[in-house]
């Protein structure tokens, strides 16, 4: 699978360990009527899949108790970030920009640039925060930058100014 084919839903914190079992936290950004066979963490450019043992969600604070059988490493997974596999999200009846969550984002001449992990409100300017190369590309929200929104294939597109991406790589 592509990463177009998972949606970043959240970051991992660390909750409690019971044997093999890892109970963590996530802040979801996609409201979930049923829990997902597996999670996926998000390593080296491969998704890792988790099995969900128990699903729990509580008001702002959804938690998931994951099977880890054979991970050497569990120390590792609080503060990554988490996603499901796209064809797990339900329709959701979201209003306006948030709905955008999750979706894909491209260039101007279609080139995937990442996944829309949040939009940031700020007094005089809301900026698209993608998830770019394992890293937060920031984009103004802004009419002459987001040229095209496709609902029906979860996708935006960005018309960036000739260098943005290169000045936001050193930056």
């Amino acid at each position: 699978m592509r990463a177009q084919d998972y949606a970043f839903i959240g970051q991992l914190s660390f909750k409690k360990q019971q044997e093999k079992r890892l109970w963590l936290d996530f802040h979801a950004l996609v409201k979930l009527a049923h829990p997902p066979d597996y999670l996926f963490v998000c390593a080296h450019d491969t998704y890792i899949p988790y099995k969900v043992e128990e699903w729990n969600v509580e008001p702002h604070r959804p938690s998931a108790s994951l099977q880890l059988e054979g991970i050497a490493h569990m120390e590792q997974l609080p503060g990554r970030k988490l996603f499901i596999k796209r064809s797990d999200i339900p329709a959701a009846p979201a209003q306006g920009e948030d709905r955008w969550l999750g979706y894909e984002v491209h260039d101007a001449e279609g080139v995937f640039l990442g996944i829309l992990e949040e939009i940031i409100r700020r007094p005089g300017q809301s900026l698209l925060s993608i998830d770019h190369r394992g890293g937060s590309l920031w984009v103004p929200l802004h009419p002459k930058l987001l040229t095209e929104v496709d609902h029906r294939r979860h996708h935006l597109r960005l018309a960036l100014p000739p260098g943005y991406l290169a000045a936001m790589a050193s930056s």
